[in-house]
């Protein structure tokens, strides 16, 4: 890869993982926010609770996403972006457009999506 591919990819995981936290820190500050409110009304309790678990559920999997987003750029630092954690094989320049996070090529990522690896 060269040295252009990787700058566009390392920025472009830098751009996502500002987006993440960005969104996070709204989700912390609305939750905050909510707990000040003290409300009383069984329903708005139900919908508050329900968005809790959403939140809890979105900063869940967007921390997943920001781990391999930093394991993404130490392989960029590493020099081994782009190559699959588990075959060492090149991951196709497509999915690292779509996926710049990804660290399985697309065969690995089905065995692991099937419990395969």
């Amino acid at each position: 890869m060269t040295p252009e591919e990787l700058e566009f990819y390392k920025q472009k995981l830098m751009k996502k993982r500002e987006e993440i936290l960005s969104r996070l820190e709204k989700h912390s500050s609305a939750q905050n926010q909510e707990k000040d409110e003290g409300q009383e009304d069984m329903a708005d309790r139900a919908l508050q609770t329900y968005q809790k678990e959403y939140i809890y559920y979105l900063t869940d999997s967007e921390q997943f996403i920001l781990d391999l987003i930093t394991e993404s750029l130490d392989r960029i630092a590493s020099g081994s972006f782009g190559f699959c954690v588990a075959c060492f094989g090149a991951i196709q320049k497509k999915r690292l457009e779509a996926v710049p996070w990804a660290r399985h090529c697309i065969h690995c990522q089905e065995l692991q999506d099937q419990g395969l690896l």
